[in-house]
This record gives C-alpha cells, sequence and structure tokens, in this order.
C-alpha cells in the first residue's frame, strides 16, 4: 500500500508492506519508519526512537502537525511523537 497527500507546502507518502511501514515528508525528506526492528525518526543521518509502532496514529500525528503549524517544525514534531 502506498498513498499520497498533499497538506499545506507538503506532500506525506504512507507507505506499508508486511510489518514493515514508512511515512516520508516532502520536500524537507523526514523519514518515520519502523525498519530496523524499532519505530523512529531519521534526523541528521542519526534514528531518533519513537513511542508508537502503529503506522496510522504516526500518520495523524504528522498531519495534524502540519495542519496546526503550516510547515514542520521538527523539534516539535519529534517532542510530539516520543
Amino acid at each position: 500500500m502506498e498513498e499520497r497527500y498533499r497538506i499545506k507546502d507538503n506532500i506525506v507518502i504512507w507507505r506499508e508492506k508486511s510489518d514493515v511501514w514508512a511515512i516520508v515528508i516532502l520536500p524537507e525528506f523526514i523519514q518515520i519508519d519502523n525498519a530496523h526492528g524499532y519505530p523512529h525518526i531519521h534526523i541528521n543521518g542519526k534514528r531518533k526512537r519513537i513511542s508508537s509502532n502503529k503506522s496510522d496514529k504516526v500518520f495523524l500525528k504528522v498531519m495534524s502537525h502540519i495542519n496546526r503549524e503550516s510547515m514542520v517544525n521538527l523539534s516539535k514534531l519529534l517532542g510530539e511523537l516520543r
């Protein structure tokens, strides 16, 4: 499954295959996924753990964040996902 959503000036791509999922926010190319055995967000080449392993919950948090902030505020988003 792959779905694309446009919100504000961003495109959010939500992918799922078996037990692995990824959410990518463009144009910033922020990736959130559960590959490598745990849910995390990629920031500056490092993986920072997040609390939820459910892609639908993470997707809703991302969409709500962009809608509220009108952009991606990475430090706020990380706080919301942790």
